[in-house]
């Protein structure tokens, strides 16, 4: 009983330690942007928004306008989840 119960934190451990990850918005092709998301399963429509409002966000700094390009799958761990990437090109 002891050994599920032992089983069952470190599975809710792993996942708030995937969950608590920060979305990563990196300069990517010329004027664009790529940000990358730990996430459950890829795709997933919540980490897509919040992929959209970093990359509006970021843009909005650099004076200019985010759009959508193309998302891909990265890696997929057992211990992280799924690494997804969104990129998106910043109109000036």
């Amino acid at each position: 009983m002891r050994l599920t119960h032992l089983a069952a934190a470190l599975a809710l451990f792993f996942c708030a330690a995937a969950a608590a990850e920060p979305i990563e918005v990196l300069p990517a092709i010329p004027h664009g942007l790529a940000v990358t998301i730990w996430m459950p399963r890829f795709p997933d429509a919540h980490w897509r928004r919040q992929a959209d409002m970093a990359a509006r966000a970021r843009c909005r700094d650099e004076g200019g306008k985010a759009r959508f390009l193309r998302s891909a799958l990265l890696q997929r761990t057992e211990r992280h989840g799924q690494l997804g990437v969104y990129l998106y090109d910043c109109l000036r």
